[in-house]
């Protein structure tokens, strides 16, 4: 999960980037994501992962870094996966 979703971070917000986001790259401090970008990211999330993410989960703790991301997504599929 960590890798497929640093990979769509990289691919769809670090164009013109010097480096590639790393799983603590402050996404929201370096503006690398902002309230215009998440709901696009949340699109991607949900059809990478077929997950829905609610609006109470759209808080910028969860969108801080790609690691943030991993452990949101990941705590989305969990009740699916005890089901």
């Amino acid at each position: 999960m960590e890798n497929k979703i640093l990979s769509l971070l990289n691919e769809n917000y670090a164009l013109g980037l010097e480096e590639q986001l790393s799983l603590d790259t402050p996404l929201l401090e370096l503006n690398i994501l902002d309230s215009s970008t998440f709901f696009d990211l949340i699109e991607i999330i949900q059809a990478e992962f077929g997950v829905t993410v609610p609006l109470i989960e759209i808080k910028p703790d969860n969108f801080a870094s790609a690691r943030a991301i991993v452990r949101m997504t990941n705590d989305l599929l969990a009740p699916s996966a005890a089901a």
